[in-house]
């Protein structure tokens, strides 16, 4: 049979989805980016079972939305369990959590 006549299967032609990045170095954050993160990790939960439980059969749920919604989970655990609380700053100079104002030939 030639070539022409087959028929490719659908996720032949999909892009490949690979794991998210994960930066190099200490992943530092303060504790309102620690919160944020809690956040996100209860919102892709609370999405992903709701996609899970809009089919009566969970192997029936869109492979595609889990899938990403999945991937984005792993992320943002190892995120979680990776983070290193910062010090509270001491104001002296500009470290992670310090509030700068900038002022532009003296307006702000």
């Amino acid at each position: 049979m030639s070539v022409a006549f087959r028929r490719d299967s659908d996720e032949e032609h999909l892009e490949p989805k690979f794991e998210l990045p994960l930066p190099a170095g200490p992943n530092r954050v303060t504790a309102r980016g620690l919160a944020l993160i809690a956040q996100r990790i209860a919102d892709l939960e609370a999405e992903l079972a709701a996609e899970l439980a809009r089919t009566p059969d969970p192997a029936a749920a869109d492979p595609v939305i889990r899938a990403a919604l999945q991937r984005d989970l792993r992320y943002w655990n190892t995120r979680q369990i990776t983070a290193e609380l910062a010090p509270v700053p001491s104001g002296d100079k500009v470290e992670l959590g310090t509030q700068v104002s900038v002022r532009l030939n003296g307006k702000p």
